[in-house]
């Protein structure tokens, strides 16, 4: 269950990063950094909340659920930090 979770959150992670680059092709490190930044901040965010003992529901669609949210919310701070830290 664990490796689907991970999949699935490098999953969005990685079409976070992809859309960012379509919608904003200045934005970010281009698009194989920004999909790279996006799948580690996904990861990185989700085990972050994970630890933290949050999660959305339980079974098959609780994993589906927690790695697309999570998965999301991940690459999209870590896109934004990204942007701040470019900037400087």
């Amino acid at each position: 269950m664990a490796i689907l979770a991970y999949l699935i959150t490098a999953a969005v992670g990685a079409a976070i990063g992809w859309f960012l680059t379509e919608k904003k092709p200045d934005y970010g490190l281009g698009p194989i950094g920004n999909i790279v930044v996006g799948v580690v901040g996904a990861l990185v965010i989700s085990q972050i909340i994970a630890s933290l003992g949050i999660y959305i529901g339980s079974g098959i669609i609780g994993v589906v659920l927690n790695s697309v949210i999570f998965g999301a919310l991940g690459a999209s701070v870590a896109l934004f930090i990204l942007k701040f830290v470019k900037r400087s």
